[in-house]
Protein backbone atom coordinates (compact mmCIF):
# COMPACT_ATOMS: atom_id res chain seq x y z
CA UNK A 1 0.00 0.00 0.00
CA UNK A 2 2.86 2.34 0.86
CA UNK A 3 4.50 1.80 -2.54
CA UNK A 4 1.20 2.47 -4.27
CA UNK A 5 0.79 5.71 -2.33
CA UNK A 6 4.30 6.82 -3.33
CA UNK A 7 3.58 6.09 -6.98
CA UNK A 8 0.34 8.11 -6.80
CA UNK A 9 2.25 10.98 -5.20
CA UNK A 10 4.90 10.87 -7.94
CA UNK A 11 2.21 10.80 -10.62
CA UNK A 12 0.46 13.81 -9.08
CA UNK A 13 3.77 15.69 -8.81
CA UNK A 14 4.62 14.90 -12.44
CA UNK A 15 1.20 16.17 -13.56
CA UNK A 16 1.64 19.36 -11.53
CA UNK A 17 5.10 19.94 -12.99
CA UNK A 18 3.73 19.40 -16.50
CA UNK A 19 0.98 21.99 -15.89
CA UNK A 20 3.53 24.45 -14.53
CA UNK A 21 5.74 23.95 -17.59
CA UNK A 22 2.75 24.84 -19.75
CA UNK A 23 2.19 28.00 -17.68
CA UNK A 24 5.88 28.90 -17.87
CA UNK A 25 5.79 28.77 -21.67
CA UNK A 26 3.03 31.38 -21.64
CA UNK A 27 4.58 33.78 -19.12
CA UNK A 28 8.30 33.49 -19.93
CA UNK A 29 9.92 36.52 -21.56
CA UNK A 30 9.70 36.24 -25.34
CA UNK A 31 11.99 37.57 -28.05
CA UNK A 32 9.26 39.97 -29.09
CA UNK A 33 8.81 41.19 -25.49
CA UNK A 34 12.55 41.81 -25.17
CA UNK A 35 12.66 43.57 -28.53
CA UNK A 36 9.80 45.93 -27.62
CA UNK A 37 11.47 46.83 -24.33
CA UNK A 38 14.81 47.38 -26.07
CA UNK A 39 13.07 49.78 -28.45
CA UNK A 40 11.51 51.68 -25.54
CA UNK A 41 14.88 51.98 -23.77
CA UNK A 42 16.62 53.27 -26.91
CA UNK A 43 13.85 55.80 -27.44
CA UNK A 44 13.95 57.08 -23.86
CA UNK A 45 17.75 57.14 -23.87
CA UNK A 46 17.71 59.25 -27.04
CA UNK A 47 15.31 61.78 -25.45
CA UNK A 48 17.25 62.00 -22.18
CA UNK A 49 20.65 62.29 -23.83
CA UNK A 50 19.34 65.08 -26.05
CA UNK A 51 19.68 67.15 -22.85
CA UNK A 52 23.18 65.90 -22.01
CA UNK A 53 25.05 63.11 -23.80
CA UNK A 54 27.04 62.28 -20.67
CA UNK A 55 23.92 61.00 -18.85
CA UNK A 56 23.81 57.25 -18.21
CA UNK A 57 20.40 55.73 -19.02
CA UNK A 58 19.94 52.13 -17.93
CA UNK A 59 17.17 49.62 -17.35
CA UNK A 60 16.81 47.87 -14.00
CA UNK A 61 14.31 45.60 -12.29
CA UNK A 62 12.58 42.58 -13.82
CA UNK A 63 13.45 43.36 -17.44
CA UNK A 64 17.29 43.01 -17.36
CA UNK A 65 16.85 40.21 -14.81
CA UNK A 66 14.55 38.47 -17.34
CA UNK A 67 11.81 37.89 -14.78
CA UNK A 68 9.22 40.19 -16.30
CA UNK A 69 5.64 39.13 -17.00
CA UNK A 70 4.04 39.93 -20.38
CA UNK A 71 2.37 43.07 -19.00
CA UNK A 72 5.23 44.24 -16.78
CA UNK A 73 6.34 47.87 -17.07
CA UNK A 74 9.85 49.10 -17.85
CA UNK A 75 11.99 50.55 -15.05
CA UNK A 76 14.67 53.02 -16.14
CA UNK A 77 17.21 54.98 -14.11
CA UNK A 78 19.13 58.07 -15.22
CA UNK A 79 22.51 58.66 -13.55
CA UNK A 80 24.13 62.07 -13.83
CA UNK A 81 23.93 65.75 -13.00
CA UNK A 82 20.26 66.35 -13.76
CA UNK A 83 16.93 66.70 -11.98
CA UNK A 84 13.70 64.82 -12.57
CA UNK A 85 11.82 68.00 -13.53
CA UNK A 86 14.34 68.72 -16.30
CA UNK A 87 13.59 65.34 -17.85
CA UNK A 88 9.87 65.74 -17.33
CA UNK A 89 9.92 69.03 -19.24
CA UNK A 90 11.50 67.35 -22.30
CA UNK A 91 8.95 64.53 -22.26
CA UNK A 92 5.96 66.84 -21.85
CA UNK A 93 6.96 68.68 -25.03
CA UNK A 94 6.81 65.44 -27.03
CA UNK A 95 3.34 64.23 -28.02
CA UNK A 96 4.67 60.66 -28.30
CA UNK A 97 4.69 60.45 -24.51
CA UNK A 98 1.28 60.19 -22.85
CA UNK A 99 0.28 61.12 -19.30
CA UNK A 100 3.67 62.20 -17.96
CA UNK A 101 3.23 62.37 -14.18
CA UNK A 102 5.49 62.55 -11.15
CA UNK A 103 4.80 59.78 -8.67
CA UNK A 104 6.11 59.05 -5.17
CA UNK A 105 7.49 61.23 -2.41
CA UNK A 106 8.76 61.11 1.14
CA UNK A 107 10.45 57.74 1.71
CA UNK A 108 9.88 56.71 -1.93
CA UNK A 109 12.14 57.73 -4.77
CA UNK A 110 10.31 60.13 -7.05
CA UNK A 111 9.62 58.63 -10.45
CA UNK A 112 8.38 59.90 -13.77
CA UNK A 113 5.59 57.66 -15.09
CA UNK A 114 4.49 57.75 -18.70
CA UNK A 115 3.62 55.52 -21.65
CA UNK A 116 5.54 54.84 -24.83
CA UNK A 117 2.88 53.33 -27.03
CA UNK A 118 1.19 50.84 -24.70
CA UNK A 119 4.30 50.25 -22.58
CA UNK A 120 4.36 51.88 -19.15
CA UNK A 121 7.70 53.39 -18.15
CA UNK A 122 8.81 54.31 -14.61
CA UNK A 123 11.88 56.56 -14.71
CA UNK A 124 13.91 57.74 -11.72
CA UNK A 125 17.06 59.84 -11.35
CA UNK A 126 20.24 58.91 -9.45
CA UNK A 127 18.47 56.14 -7.57
CA UNK A 128 21.01 53.40 -8.09
CA UNK A 129 19.65 50.91 -5.55
CA UNK A 130 17.80 49.17 -8.39
CA UNK A 131 21.04 48.52 -10.27
CA UNK A 132 22.62 47.13 -7.11
CA UNK A 133 19.68 44.81 -6.40
CA UNK A 134 19.85 43.51 -9.99
CA UNK A 135 23.54 42.69 -9.58
CA UNK A 136 22.82 40.95 -6.29
CA UNK A 137 19.98 38.86 -7.74
CA UNK A 138 22.15 37.79 -10.69
CA UNK A 139 24.71 36.54 -8.16
CA UNK A 140 21.99 34.64 -6.29
CA UNK A 141 20.89 33.04 -9.57
CA UNK A 142 24.47 31.87 -10.19
CA UNK A 143 24.58 30.21 -6.78
CA UNK A 144 21.40 28.23 -7.39
CA UNK A 145 21.97 27.72 -11.16
CA UNK A 146 19.96 24.52 -11.84
CA UNK A 147 18.82 25.78 -15.24
CA UNK A 148 17.74 29.22 -13.99
CA UNK A 149 15.62 27.70 -11.22
CA UNK A 150 15.70 30.93 -9.22
CA UNK A 151 14.44 33.11 -12.07
CA UNK A 152 11.79 30.62 -13.19
CA UNK A 153 10.54 30.31 -9.61
CA UNK A 154 10.28 34.10 -9.37
CA UNK A 155 8.25 34.18 -12.59
CA UNK A 156 5.84 31.54 -11.30
CA UNK A 157 5.36 33.23 -7.93
CA UNK A 158 4.94 36.63 -9.58
CA UNK A 159 2.31 35.25 -11.95
CA UNK A 160 0.34 33.82 -9.03
CA UNK A 161 0.88 36.97 -6.95
CA UNK A 162 -0.39 39.35 -9.62
CA UNK A 163 -3.16 37.29 -11.22
CA UNK A 164 -4.66 35.18 -8.42
CA UNK A 165 -3.51 36.52 -5.05
CA UNK A 166 -3.46 40.19 -6.14
CA UNK A 167 -0.60 40.93 -3.73
CA UNK A 168 1.87 42.11 -6.39
CA UNK A 169 0.43 45.59 -6.73
CA UNK A 170 1.00 49.22 -5.72
CA UNK A 171 0.76 49.50 -1.93
CA UNK A 172 1.43 45.80 -1.48
CA UNK A 173 4.47 43.71 -2.43
CA UNK A 174 7.00 44.78 -5.05
CA UNK A 175 8.77 42.50 -7.52
CA UNK A 176 12.00 42.89 -5.56
CA UNK A 177 10.40 41.90 -2.25
CA UNK A 178 9.02 38.75 -3.91
CA UNK A 179 12.48 37.98 -5.30
CA UNK A 180 13.91 38.19 -1.77
CA UNK A 181 11.12 35.97 -0.38
CA UNK A 182 11.76 33.35 -3.09
CA UNK A 183 15.50 33.53 -2.39
CA UNK A 184 14.92 32.66 1.28
CA UNK A 185 12.71 29.72 0.28
CA UNK A 186 15.41 28.34 -2.03
CA UNK A 187 18.12 28.74 0.60
CA UNK A 188 16.17 26.38 2.82
CA UNK A 189 14.95 23.93 0.17
CA UNK A 190 17.06 20.74 0.16
CA UNK A 191 17.78 18.62 -2.89
CA UNK A 192 19.31 19.28 -6.28
CA UNK A 193 16.43 18.22 -8.54
CA UNK A 194 14.03 20.93 -7.43
CA UNK A 195 11.45 22.32 -9.84
CA UNK A 196 9.77 25.76 -9.93
CA UNK A 197 6.52 24.10 -8.82
CA UNK A 198 8.20 22.72 -5.69
CA UNK A 199 9.63 26.16 -4.92
CA UNK A 200 6.16 27.69 -5.42
CA UNK A 201 4.60 25.07 -3.13
CA UNK A 202 7.21 25.72 -0.43
CA UNK A 203 6.70 29.49 -0.87
CA UNK A 204 3.00 29.07 -0.03
CA UNK A 205 3.73 26.73 2.88
CA UNK A 206 6.37 29.07 4.33
CA UNK A 207 4.51 32.35 4.14
CA UNK A 208 0.99 31.08 4.81
CA UNK A 209 2.06 30.25 8.36
CA UNK A 210 4.68 32.94 8.86
CA UNK A 211 4.03 34.87 12.10
CA UNK A 212 4.65 38.46 11.01
CA UNK A 213 3.61 39.69 14.48
CA UNK A 214 6.68 38.12 16.05
CA UNK A 215 9.09 37.41 13.19
CA UNK A 216 10.79 39.19 10.31
CA UNK A 217 12.62 38.02 7.23
CA UNK A 218 16.21 39.04 7.87
CA UNK A 219 19.10 39.41 5.49
CA UNK A 220 19.86 35.71 5.69
CA UNK A 221 16.70 34.19 7.08
CA UNK A 222 14.06 34.34 9.79
CA UNK A 223 14.79 36.50 12.86
CA UNK A 224 12.80 37.77 15.83
CA UNK A 225 11.01 41.04 15.11
CA UNK A 226 12.68 42.84 18.02
CA UNK A 227 16.08 42.00 16.50
CA UNK A 228 15.64 43.86 13.19
CA UNK A 229 17.90 46.72 14.28
CA UNK A 230 20.54 44.39 15.68
CA UNK A 231 23.33 44.46 13.07
CA UNK A 232 24.80 41.09 14.04
CA UNK A 233 21.47 39.25 14.13
CA UNK A 234 20.12 40.83 10.97
CA UNK A 235 23.26 39.88 9.07
CA UNK A 236 23.78 36.28 10.18
CA UNK A 237 22.12 33.08 9.06
CA UNK A 238 22.41 30.68 6.16
CA UNK A 239 26.02 29.62 5.41
CA UNK A 240 25.48 29.74 1.62
CA UNK A 241 25.16 33.49 2.02
CA UNK A 242 28.91 33.63 2.67
CA UNK A 243 29.37 33.22 -1.09
CA UNK A 244 27.45 36.47 -1.58
CA UNK A 245 29.31 38.53 1.02
CA UNK A 246 31.73 40.19 -1.46
CA UNK A 247 28.83 41.05 -3.76
CA UNK A 248 26.78 42.47 -0.89
CA UNK A 249 29.67 44.63 0.27
CA UNK A 250 30.28 45.87 -3.27
CA UNK A 251 26.60 46.72 -3.80
CA UNK A 252 26.44 48.65 -0.53
CA UNK A 253 29.64 50.58 -1.27
CA UNK A 254 28.70 51.51 -4.86
CA UNK A 255 25.23 52.84 -4.01
CA UNK A 256 23.43 54.83 -1.33
CA UNK A 257 22.17 51.54 0.12
CA UNK A 258 24.45 51.36 3.14
CA UNK A 259 23.14 54.60 4.61
CA UNK A 260 19.90 55.07 6.55
CA UNK A 261 17.38 57.51 5.04
CA UNK A 262 17.60 60.93 6.64
CA UNK A 263 13.95 60.79 7.73
CA UNK A 264 14.43 57.45 9.51
CA UNK A 265 16.61 58.22 12.52
CA UNK A 266 15.58 55.05 14.33
CA UNK A 267 16.94 52.77 11.61
CA UNK A 268 14.71 50.02 10.24
CA UNK A 269 11.03 51.04 10.21
CA UNK A 270 8.73 48.23 11.33
CA UNK A 271 5.39 47.57 9.64
CA UNK A 272 2.78 44.81 9.44
CA UNK A 273 5.19 42.82 7.27
CA UNK A 274 8.94 43.14 7.74
CA UNK A 275 11.40 42.05 5.06
CA UNK A 276 14.94 43.40 5.34
CA UNK A 277 16.57 44.39 2.06
CA UNK A 278 19.70 42.19 1.79
CA UNK A 279 21.77 45.12 0.49
CA UNK A 280 20.33 47.75 2.83
CA UNK A 281 19.57 46.73 6.40
CA UNK A 282 17.70 49.99 7.02
CA UNK A 283 15.12 49.30 4.32
CA UNK A 284 11.88 47.41 4.92
CA UNK A 285 10.78 46.02 1.55
CA UNK A 286 7.22 45.57 2.84
CA UNK A 287 6.78 48.81 4.78
CA UNK A 288 3.77 49.81 2.67
CA UNK A 289 1.88 46.61 3.37
CA UNK A 290 -0.91 46.99 5.90
CA UNK A 291 -3.26 44.31 7.14
CA UNK A 292 -6.45 45.79 5.68
CA UNK A 293 -4.78 46.15 2.26
CA UNK A 294 -3.53 42.58 2.14
CA UNK A 295 -6.32 39.99 2.04
CA UNK A 296 -8.89 41.92 4.09
CA UNK A 297 -6.99 41.89 7.36
CA UNK A 298 -5.36 38.50 6.85
CA UNK A 299 -1.87 39.52 5.79
CA UNK A 300 -0.54 36.01 5.38
CA UNK A 301 0.04 34.60 1.94
CA UNK A 302 -2.88 32.24 1.47
CA UNK A 303 -2.79 28.91 -0.30
CA UNK A 304 -5.18 28.24 -3.18
CA UNK A 305 -8.32 26.41 -2.07
CA UNK A 306 -7.50 23.30 -4.10
CA UNK A 307 -4.10 22.98 -2.41
CA UNK A 308 -5.70 23.29 1.05
CA UNK A 309 -8.31 20.64 0.22
CA UNK A 310 -5.63 18.27 -1.13
CA UNK A 311 -3.64 18.67 2.09
CA UNK A 312 -6.75 17.92 4.17
CA UNK A 313 -7.36 14.75 2.13
CA UNK A 314 -3.74 13.69 2.53
CA UNK A 315 -3.89 14.33 6.29
CA UNK A 316 -7.07 12.27 6.70
CA UNK A 317 -5.49 9.39 4.75
CA UNK A 318 -2.47 9.47 7.07
CA UNK A 319 -4.62 9.22 10.20
CA UNK A 320 -5.00 5.79 11.89
CA UNK A 321 -8.02 4.03 10.52
CA UNK A 322 -8.21 6.50 7.59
Amino acid sequence: MEGSSDRECDTTLNKANAIVQGIMKKIKPTIDGKRRRDTVLRYVRHKVQSIDKSLLVSAYGSWPLRTFLPKSDVDIVVIGNIGLQDIKHVFEEDSEFRNVITHGSGTDAEILRFFVGRMQVDLCVNHDDGLASNLFMEMVNRIFMRNNLFKESILLVKAWSSIEAKILAPGLLTSYSIQVMVMHVLLNLPGKNVTPFEVFKRFLETYSRFDWDKLAMGRRGVIKLYEVNDLQTAYTGHPEFDLLTPCLEYCASETNSGKPPVCKKDGFVKADMNIIDPINRFKNLAYKVTRPRLKKGDYKVNKPDNMRSNEKTRASNDMPGG
